[in-house]
């Protein structure tokens, strides 16, 4: 389930944008879905995601749009710490753990 920027764009300020999207991970998980937030901008909105629940997130926040051989020469630093190819991954550990990681470099706390 993909949940639009335009409400992630309202995490942290005074909207009901929180409780709207925790209802949407509830539901989406008691449907055995995943959840990906699209648009995220900001350290605030990436741990409000985290501690509601979020599978996973996308946006600005990690990495602007790249061109082609870009994309090439980021998948060819898969396995390299985060913070020196400066953008934030969310990649499974052993045992399938998420792992996240900002810009940089600090794993954010649960």
């Amino acid at each position: 389930l993909k949940v639009d920027h335009s409400f992630v764009a309202g995490l942290g300020k005074d909207t009901p944008d929180e409780a709207l999207i925790f209802a949407l991970i509830e539901m989406a998980h008691a449907l055995d879905l995943d959840v990906i937030a699209e648009g995220v901008e900001t350290q605030v909105q990436c741990d409000i995601l985290q501690r509601i629940g979020c599978d996973y997130v996308q946006g600005y926040l990690f990495s602007r749009p790249l061109t082609y051989n870009a994309l090439l020469d980021l998948l060819g630093t898969i396995g390299t710490e985060p913070e020196t190819r400066g953008d934030a991954v969310r990649r499974p550990l052993l045992g399938g753990t998420p792992e996240w990681r900002t810009q940089n470099g600090k794993t954010p706390p649960l």
